[in-house]
């Protein structure tokens, strides 16, 4: 996948690096607090990285044809090949906050720079993407108190529970990140057809239909500037 995808778009194909066992996503803004996620497997699979500037230089391809896209892009994309050659797709966003609900726009960007990969990806032979895992990363810092976010979590989970989360696609900043901030391990299971910002879009039954992981990464301590996630892939 990854050479057919160098053959059909070479004139970017030095921005791809790789194959690594590990990768380091850095943050280029000068004022970032938070500066780093390591991305590991525990298995030793061969990782790709598509950095931000990859999907920046298609930007005439998907934005300028689509103002819903945005001009929102993640800081990296993974591409990790796993050792029964099956291919997973692990997309990443570092963002200077504590956990909350200032990490909807994080989300927002994986989403939309998703679907821009999708529209590039999908004249590549090979690509289809029932065949593809993705996993979406939010990284942060950690929270300063983590006694009143957690109480603060379970206080809105209360009100969901009370109130109920009505019939429709989920918001990020109330239902979902509640949910991953409480989920095992900080990962929580979704699909596309579960975000209301999607709400307006013809999306096709592939996209629709697709599942997803998204996780949330924080450093070990409040204060530091480097967080880490590990894939058994």
């Amino acid at each position: 996948m990854i050479d057919v995808v160098k053959n059909n778009y070479d004139v970017y194909s030095s921005q791809i690096q790789g194959p690594m066992l590990s990768c380091d996503i850095v943050e280029t803004k000068p004022n970032a607090k938070f500066r780093c996620l390591s991305v590991h497997n525990s298995n030793k699979a061969k990782m790709y990285f598509f950095p931000t500037e990859y999907i920046e230089s298609i930007e005439r391809t998907t934005t300028k044809v689509s103002t819903k896209l945005q001009d929102s892009n993640c800081d990296g994309t993974i591409f990790l090949y796993a050792e029964d050659a099956t291919m997973h797709i692990i997309m990443c966003e570092l963002k200077s906050c504590q956990p909350g609900a200032r990490l909807s726009d994080a989300f927002k960007q994986l989403v939309y720079s998703f679907l821009k990969y999708y529209s590039l990806f999908s004249i590549c032979e090979g690509w289809h993407i029932a065949n593809y895992s993705l996993d979406l990363v939010l990284a942060c810092s950690c929270a300063k108190n983590h006694k009143d976010l957690e109480a603060e979590m379970l206080s809105a989970q209360n009100d969901l529970d009370t109130l109920g989360e009505g019939e429709g696609p989920q918001d990020f900043s109330v239902g979902i990140f509640t949910k991953l901030y409480l989920a095992k391990n900080h990962t929580l299971q979704l699909s596309f057809s579960d975000l209301r910002m999607l709400e307006d879009f013809k999306l096709n039954e592939h996209i629709k239909n697709k599942s997803f992981a998204l996780h949330l990464a924080t450093t070990a301590n409040f204060g530091e500037d480097n967080a880490q996630i590990t894939f058994d892939y």
